[in-house]
């Protein structure tokens, strides 16, 4: 059965950016495996590095918009804890669950 083009197109975008992210995190990881071999010590670039290089809102104007409305302890553990994280696993985690999204639906009942 032919899905809706909205549907499609969608499932397209979040494909795209999947594997976009996925290319990011692989470089992210060669990026790191260089240093760490370099420095013969496990180098892992934190996340907050690697987003502070986009050009999006900086953690200081969400923290200002958000947390009147987000309690302080989950604020700290959703929004500052990935952060904190490798980029690798932050960007990988992102790409699969994009690659999740974008999957078409399973049918549970065939019609005839």
């Amino acid at each position: 059965m032919l899905e809706p083009d909205g549907a499609l197109v969608i499932r397209l975008v979040l494909r795209a950016l999947a594997y976009f992210l996925l290319a990011a995190a692989f470089a992210v990881g060669v990026v790191d495996t260089t240093r760490s071999v370099e420095r013969e010590t496990l180098v892992l670039t934190p996340f907050e590095r690697t987003a502070a290089l986009l050009p999006a809102p900086q953690p200081d104007v969400l923290e200002a918009a958000l947390k009147p409305y987000v309690p302080g302890l989950l604020w700290d553990f959703v929004f500052l804890a990935p952060l904190r994280l490798p980029a690798v696993l932050v960007l990988a985690a992102i790409a699969v669950m994009l690659f999740r999204l974008s999957r078409p639906r399973k049918r549970r009942f065939e019609t005839i």
